[in-house]
Protein backbone atom coordinates (compact mmCIF):
# COMPACT_ATOMS: atom_id res chain seq x y z
CA UNK A 1 0.00 0.00 0.00
CA UNK A 2 2.43 2.21 1.00
CA UNK A 3 4.59 1.40 -2.39
CA UNK A 4 1.98 2.29 -4.40
CA UNK A 5 1.52 5.70 -2.94
CA UNK A 6 5.16 6.18 -3.12
CA UNK A 7 5.38 5.36 -6.59
CA UNK A 8 2.23 7.62 -7.36
CA UNK A 9 3.51 10.55 -5.39
CA UNK A 10 7.36 10.02 -5.72
CA UNK A 11 9.72 9.84 -8.77
CA UNK A 12 11.06 6.40 -9.29
CA UNK A 13 14.67 7.60 -9.91
CA UNK A 14 14.49 9.32 -6.41
CA UNK A 15 17.72 7.59 -4.78
CA UNK A 16 16.64 8.48 -1.05
CA UNK A 17 13.09 7.19 -1.61
CA UNK A 18 14.39 4.33 -3.31
CA UNK A 19 17.10 3.48 -0.84
CA UNK A 20 14.10 3.70 1.85
CA UNK A 21 11.87 1.47 -0.27
CA UNK A 22 14.76 -1.05 -0.66
CA UNK A 23 15.20 -1.08 3.51
CA UNK A 24 11.32 -1.05 4.46
CA UNK A 25 10.81 -4.12 2.05
CA UNK A 26 13.91 -6.09 3.47
CA UNK A 27 12.44 -5.35 6.94
CA UNK A 28 9.48 -6.94 6.22
CA UNK A 29 11.41 -9.64 4.27
CA UNK A 30 9.97 -8.99 0.84
CA UNK A 31 12.99 -9.26 -0.94
CA UNK A 32 11.25 -9.77 -4.59
CA UNK A 33 9.69 -6.34 -3.84
CA UNK A 34 12.99 -4.60 -2.85
CA UNK A 35 14.92 -5.98 -5.91
CA UNK A 36 12.00 -4.69 -7.80
CA UNK A 37 12.81 -1.16 -6.52
CA UNK A 38 16.44 -1.82 -6.70
CA UNK A 39 16.31 -2.65 -10.70
CA UNK A 40 13.93 0.16 -11.01
CA UNK A 41 16.86 2.78 -9.94
CA UNK A 42 18.69 4.10 -13.08
CA UNK A 43 21.83 5.28 -11.42
CA UNK A 44 22.37 2.97 -8.06
CA UNK A 45 24.95 4.86 -6.01
CA UNK A 46 26.65 3.08 -2.50
CA UNK A 47 23.48 3.68 -0.47
CA UNK A 48 21.46 1.74 -3.21
CA UNK A 49 23.69 -0.80 -3.73
CA UNK A 50 24.17 -1.09 0.34
CA UNK A 51 20.65 -1.59 0.94
CA UNK A 52 19.81 -4.07 -1.28
CA UNK A 53 23.11 -6.26 -0.29
CA UNK A 54 22.21 -5.59 3.39
CA UNK A 55 18.44 -7.04 2.61
CA UNK A 56 20.03 -10.24 1.38
CA UNK A 57 22.42 -10.44 3.90
CA UNK A 58 19.92 -9.84 6.51
CA UNK A 59 17.46 -12.41 5.46
CA UNK A 60 19.52 -15.11 5.68
CA UNK A 61 20.63 -14.76 1.88
CA UNK A 62 24.35 -13.70 2.90
CA UNK A 63 25.87 -15.77 -0.64
CA UNK A 64 23.22 -13.85 -3.10
CA UNK A 65 24.47 -10.53 -0.98
CA UNK A 66 27.70 -11.46 -2.31
CA UNK A 67 26.75 -12.39 -5.75
CA UNK A 68 25.38 -8.72 -5.82
CA UNK A 69 28.76 -7.40 -4.59
CA UNK A 70 30.07 -8.48 -7.38
CA UNK A 71 27.95 -7.17 -9.70
CA UNK A 72 28.32 -3.86 -8.03
CA UNK A 73 32.05 -4.46 -8.48
CA UNK A 74 31.70 -4.12 -12.32
CA UNK A 75 28.74 -2.04 -12.83
CA UNK A 76 30.73 0.69 -10.63
CA UNK A 77 33.43 -0.24 -8.37
CA UNK A 78 33.61 3.09 -6.57
CA UNK A 79 30.56 3.51 -5.20
CA UNK A 80 31.99 0.50 -2.64
CA UNK A 81 32.69 2.26 0.79
CA UNK A 82 33.41 1.31 4.14
CA UNK A 83 30.11 0.69 5.32
CA UNK A 84 29.53 -1.65 2.27
CA UNK A 85 32.89 -3.44 3.44
CA UNK A 86 31.26 -4.11 6.91
CA UNK A 87 28.12 -5.93 5.47
CA UNK A 88 30.26 -8.11 2.51
CA UNK A 89 32.31 -9.41 5.55
CA UNK A 90 29.19 -10.08 7.67
CA UNK A 91 28.02 -12.33 4.67
CA UNK A 92 31.41 -14.10 4.95
CA UNK A 93 31.09 -14.56 8.61
CA UNK A 94 28.03 -16.06 7.47
CA UNK A 95 29.41 -18.02 5.12
CA UNK A 96 32.49 -19.40 7.05
CA UNK A 97 34.52 -19.06 3.32
CA UNK A 98 38.25 -18.50 4.65
CA UNK A 99 38.72 -17.97 0.82
CA UNK A 100 36.04 -15.65 -0.42
CA UNK A 101 36.85 -13.87 3.06
CA UNK A 102 40.68 -13.52 2.06
CA UNK A 103 39.80 -12.09 -1.10
CA UNK A 104 37.37 -9.46 0.25
CA UNK A 105 40.07 -8.43 2.86
CA UNK A 106 42.48 -8.20 -0.58
CA UNK A 107 39.99 -6.01 -1.66
CA UNK A 108 40.11 -4.18 1.09
CA UNK A 109 43.45 -3.35 1.15
CA UNK A 110 43.91 -2.36 -2.53
CA UNK A 111 40.94 0.28 -1.85
CA UNK A 112 43.16 1.30 1.51
CA UNK A 113 39.98 0.61 4.20
CA UNK A 114 41.97 -1.68 5.82
CA UNK A 115 42.54 1.48 8.38
CA UNK A 116 38.80 1.76 9.07
CA UNK A 117 38.28 0.65 12.58
CA UNK A 118 35.00 -0.85 11.71
CA UNK A 119 36.68 -3.30 8.98
CA UNK A 120 39.35 -4.26 11.32
CA UNK A 121 37.09 -5.46 13.95
CA UNK A 122 34.79 -7.28 11.27
CA UNK A 123 37.56 -9.13 9.72
CA UNK A 124 39.23 -10.47 13.46
CA UNK A 125 35.29 -12.11 13.87
CA UNK A 126 35.27 -13.19 10.07
CA UNK A 127 38.65 -14.74 9.94
CA UNK A 128 37.79 -16.53 13.27
CA UNK A 129 34.19 -17.32 12.56
CA UNK A 130 35.94 -19.56 9.34
CA UNK A 131 38.37 -20.92 11.94
CA UNK A 132 40.73 -19.26 11.24
CA UNK A 133 42.44 -17.61 14.26
CA UNK A 134 45.71 -16.70 12.91
CA UNK A 135 44.39 -14.71 10.45
CA UNK A 136 42.39 -12.97 13.06
CA UNK A 137 45.42 -12.39 15.25
CA UNK A 138 47.28 -10.73 12.24
CA UNK A 139 44.38 -8.41 11.43
CA UNK A 140 44.52 -7.68 15.43
CA UNK A 141 48.44 -7.28 15.63
CA UNK A 142 48.44 -4.67 12.52
CA UNK A 143 45.26 -2.37 13.47
CA UNK A 144 46.80 1.14 14.16
CA UNK A 145 43.71 1.89 16.21
CA UNK A 146 41.78 -0.49 18.25
CA UNK A 147 38.65 -0.26 20.79
CA UNK A 148 37.06 -1.88 23.04
CA UNK A 149 35.76 -4.30 20.50
CA UNK A 150 38.70 -5.30 18.97
CA UNK A 151 40.01 -6.32 22.13
CA UNK A 152 37.08 -8.40 23.50
CA UNK A 153 37.05 -10.05 20.12
CA UNK A 154 40.24 -11.05 20.19
CA UNK A 155 39.96 -12.02 23.72
CA UNK A 156 36.64 -13.91 22.63
CA UNK A 157 38.31 -15.19 19.75
CA UNK A 158 41.23 -17.08 21.41
CA UNK A 159 39.22 -18.33 24.48
CA UNK A 160 36.56 -19.84 21.69
CA UNK A 161 39.36 -21.84 19.85
CA UNK A 162 41.11 -23.34 23.14
CA UNK A 163 43.60 -20.55 23.18
CA UNK A 164 43.46 -19.34 26.93
CA UNK A 165 46.96 -18.55 27.48
CA UNK A 166 46.73 -16.52 24.39
CA UNK A 167 43.39 -14.83 25.16
CA UNK A 168 45.00 -14.16 29.05
CA UNK A 169 48.29 -12.93 27.10
CA UNK A 170 45.80 -9.90 24.76
CA UNK A 171 43.89 -9.12 27.92
CA UNK A 172 47.20 -8.54 29.41
CA UNK A 173 48.52 -6.10 27.04
CA UNK A 174 44.69 -4.44 26.73
CA UNK A 175 46.08 -1.47 29.02
CA UNK A 176 49.40 -0.83 27.94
Amino acid sequence: MINGYVLIFCYASDLFTSSALINMHSKCGQLSDARKVFNEIPQRNMVSWTSMINGYINNGFAREGLLLFKKQLIENEESVDGVAMVSILAACSRLCEKNVTRGVHGFVIKRGLDGVLGIGNTLIDSYAKCGAVGFSRKVFDEMSEKDLVSWNSMIEVCAQHGLSEVAIGVFRTMGG
